[in-house]
């Protein structure tokens, strides 16, 4: 295809390639030649081409390639290069003497991505098995062409026989990456092809064009000893004017039972921000200065409270009661005019949006991407329970019952990037067809919903403005119970790795028998085990918690779906087929809850036999300096300092001043209890409180319980001045990190350090003096990757390597770090002998202990 836009897209590479050299060094530039090899990159995939190919580049090299202009991102840690990009750098590579000695590279990363492929991506997932086979077609265009020439074409022949246009599409625009090796070997091969694609987007004349240069007038053509047919109609049509919209339903979630003294969750405000993002990117004036316009900002700032004035929880967020806030997109190639509208809502504890684009002219199919302009609705519209796009249009060509094919066209045309869209089912709303499509990624908040909504007659206006109201509430509910789904299964996994910690309980109990001072390695062990508890505990409740929740808006849907269903030639299945899903949601939360109910049994079993060993473990006459190292000396004024306190007078009042002060309130159900005897209370109290913070203000429990003892004592006593001293001795061991202080101060001898030590210390060193840049989601993340580090330097470096490069975040908050500071601390962090595995494990999980905690509870599902 010689065109002006070719010409055009070769000019954008190379100025894209020669940027890249001016920024980076040669290393870097010989990577991304080899990362043009895969049609789709993944960080994992590049960083295994890394070490396998171009180790003497920086593993940082491996973000940069990513994150370079050379790139862009297709989903979820999934990127490729434009065609022409990877054109050029495949032949810079091909260039290359010093990869081609014995084995032209091209054939060494065929070999290895074929082998990759295998170990990677096995498995019955449809959206795996296309990346797969997309992979394989890769290797296989370098090193055996012809092979891959009868897999195409039986491809073809077989999506044909479906008739399944979306497929073709998908298909024809992945054999075009393959053009540049096969052109010489199967040139009919990509005309034919070439053809395919434009028939699919409805270019009937250009489609003719191409199949007349194909040597044959009969109905099939023979191309390297496949038959495949000649196609000279086009199924798919233009759509009727005034008829075509697409509509973006988008849930947002207000307010959660966890929030606090908060009025909304602190992420509520995000969907009126990124419908600002989106009208920055589309430029239009109503949509960048919505704040102005939404009762719920004063100005440029968000204030929710303004909406509970008005002592409603279902209302129109528009101020002055507007119905809608209407705009115009700027104008579109060839003249179109797209207009909008948008209307804001507050349901319940929800937030809704019904964004709707729009135009009055006769749309063909390819135009109908202008409805979703520079894919700018998919990139900026993230809403956290989800979102469902609406397709409206009518076809001015009867399609003799295929109306599948055009809605599979249709979908490939809008969202042209996302190849993992596949029917879901379909059905009749007020006498016309409609479809439901689904991506299949599991995050709600990311997973795509469309469904296809075709005018093929005349329908009543009152019933259509009806329906669009029953389908926003039914399209909430059916977000809320995959989201609250979801949430479960977070609380599932997290139950599962305490209950697998018990084993590790159970050996600490039998080592503590053979150890000296075992009673205050006891009281550690059983504080412990008691916040093990509470979040197991925890975890089990928000699973009930979770399984009403979807059994309320599973209710609530079926209800909308009744009125749905109640208008004249109407019949959704794939909605009866969501409730069908919804009852093996329920189930399976039950069968788990069931499951997980023992492992709460066999904790308190455990933690019951701690406390029965502490009860008859005599007191200790020397402070337990072992447990807490940061309290030899300080330790036996603190016990009898609490000891002295009117508080420590029996388990009841220690309850009740725990009960009484909000500070406190969340440790008072799980005070160790202890009969009559003070300081045995009191040292089990520090056992317990010494390691536990606030997880909103990150503050010691000990020093709060310091302090408001304190408030209560009459300063002229002389208890009052002993815990003012307590105070002000603990307030920088307990409050500040002091364990990895190790990595970094009291080596007098220094060494060079490797990269492997120099990667853990920089991502310790961001995560101390940076810890808010750690979203939750970060938090648990890495909170999961930790628990499965090895003790082996090696490993620790490169799991944290590709951990921050799944994290650009995190990755360019490293990169950002001033090199005089990182020289500095580096250098404080010589030593005499190499960092161990086992110490870089140590600090690592010091760090997120101290610095990085994850949450104790997950995001907080909504309620009806």
């Amino acid at each position: 295809m010689t065109s002006e836009a070719n010409t055009t897209d070769y000019e954008i590479a190379v100025e894209r390639v020669v940027g890249f050299l001016q920024q980076f060094d040669r290393a870097h530039f010989d990577l991304a030649c080899h990362a043009a090899f895969p049609l789709v990159i993944t960080p994992d995939l590049l960083y295994q081409i890394w070490l396998r190919f171009v180790p003497k580049a920086p593993w940082t090299a491996v973000a940069r390639v990513l994150l370079s202009r050379l790139c862009r991102e297709v989903g979820y840690e999934l990127y490729e290069m434009d065609i022409a990009v990877r054109n050029l750098l495949l032949t810079e590579l091909k260039d290359n003497e010093d990869f081609n000695q014995d084995k032209p590279r091209l054939e060494e990363l065929a070999d290895f991505l074929t082998s990759y492929v295998k170990q990677q991506f096995a498995g019955d997932n449809p959206h795996t098995k296309n990346l797969a086979q997309g992979q394989y077609w890769t290797a296989l265009a370098y090193t055996k062409p012809e092979q891959l020439s009868r897999e195409l074409l039986e491809a073809i022949n077989f999506r044909l026989q479906e008739k399944n246009w979306k497929e073709l599409f998908r298909l024809s625009s992945l054999i075009e990456t393959f053009a540049e090796p096969l052109q010489k070997f199967s040139p009919l091969l990509i005309t034919y092809v070439r053809g395919i694609e434009r028939l699919t987007c409805g270019d009937k004349i250009s489609a003719e064009e191409l199949f007349r240069r194909l040597p044959s007038q009969k109905r099939y053509i023979e191309i390297n000893g496949v038959n495949v047919p000649l196609l000279n109609r086009v199924y798919l049509s233009k759509f009727g004017q005034g008829n075509s919209s697409l509509t973006v339903y988008a849930f947002h979630l207000r307010n959660s039972i966890n929030q606090g003294l908060q009025p909304t969750v602190p992420e509520a405000p995000q969907l009126w921000e990124q419908l600002v993002d989106l009208g920055n990117a589309l430029h239009i004036p109503e949509l960048q200065t919505l704040r102005q316009k939404l009762i719920c900002y004063e100005g440029d700032r968000y204030f929710p409270e303004a909406e509970d004035f008005l002592g409603a929880e279902y209302l129109t967020l528009l101020q002055n009661n507007e119905p809608s806030l209407d705009f115009q997109v700027p104008p579109q190639p060839g003249g179109l005019e797209i207009q909008g509208l948008l209307c804001p809502f507050r349901l319940h504890d929800t937030y809704a949006i019904d964004l709707t684009l729009f135009s009055q002219d006769a749309l063909t199919l390819p135009q109908l991407n202008y409805l979703n302009p520079q894919n700018a609705i998919l990139q900026n519209i993230h809403a956290s329970l989800g979102q469902t796009l609406l397709l409206f249009c009518q076809p001015l060509e009867i399609q003799e019952d295929n109306y599948q094919a055009l809605a599979d066209a249709c979908v490939a045309q809008l969202f042209p990037g996302e190849n993992s869209i596949d029917l879901v089912d379909t059905g009749s709303l007020l006498g016309n067809p409609i479809f439901e499509y689904e991506s299949g990624i599991a995050n709600p908040g990311n997973k795509l919903h469309i469904l296809v909504w075709f005018k093929c007659q005349d329908m009543n206006a009152n019933n259509m403005d009806r329906v669009a109201e029953f389908l926003l509430h039914l399209l909430w509910c059916r977000h809320k119970i995959l989201y609250v789904y979801q949430q479960s299964r977070w609380c599932v996994n997290q139950a599962k790795k305490l209950y697998g910690s018990l084993e590790h309980y159970r050996s600490n109990v039998s080592q503590i028998s053979e150890t000296p001072n075992r009673r205050s390695h006891l009281i550690n062990l059983h504080a412990e085990l008691q916040q093990v508890a509470l979040d197991y505990t925890n975890y089990l409740n928000d699973l009930v918690e979770h399984e009403n929740t979807i059994a309320i808006n599973e209710t609530n849907y079926k209800t909308y779906l009744e009125k749905l269903e109640n208008f004249p030639f109407t019949k959704l299945s794939f909605c009866q087929e969501f409730l069908r899903f919804g009852k093996k949601m329920q189930r399976q939360i039950q069968i788990d809850r069931e499951s997980l109910g023992t492992g709460g049994d066999r904790l308190q079993s455990l933690k019951a036999t701690v406390g029965e060993s502490i009860a008859t473990e005599p007191i200790a006459s020397e402070p337990p300096s072992e447990i807490y190292p940061q309290l030899p000396e300080i330790y036996p004024r603190l016990r009898q300092a609490l000891s002295d306190c009117a508080q420590f007078q029996s388990h009841d009042r220690l309850f009740n001043f725990f009960d009484a002060n909000e500070p406190l309130k969340p440790w008072r159900d799980d005070l160790p209890e202890v009969i009559n005897n003070r300081a045995e209370r009191a040292e089990r109290v520090i056992g317990f409180l010494v390691d536990q913070k606030r997880s909103d203000s990150q503050e010691n429990v000990l020093l709060i319980l310091l302090r408001l003892l304190k408030d209560q004592i009459d300063p002229i006593k002389p208890l009052y001045q002993t815990l003012s001293s307590l105070l002000q001795e603990l307030n920088p061991l307990l409050s500040g990190s002091q364990k990895n202080s190790i990595l970094y101060l009291n080596r007098s001898e220094k060494m060079a350090q490797s990269p492997y030590e120099e990667t853990i210390l920089d991502f310790i060193y961001v995560a101390q003096k940076q810890p808010k840049l750690f979203t939750a989601e970060d938090r648990a993340d890495f909170a999961q990757l930790v628990a499965t580090l090895p003790d082996d330097l090696e490993e620790i470096s490169n799991a944290i390597a590709l951990w921050c490069e799944a994290h650009p975040h995190i990755l360019n908050a490293i990169f950002a770090l001033p090199v005089e500071e990182l020289d500095s601390l580096r250098a404080a962090g010589g030593r005499n002998t190499p960092l161990t595995g086992k110490e870089a494990k140590d600090a690592i999980e010091n760090t997120v202990r101290e610095s990085i905690p994850p949450e104790k509870s997950p995001p907080p599902p909504p309620k009806k």
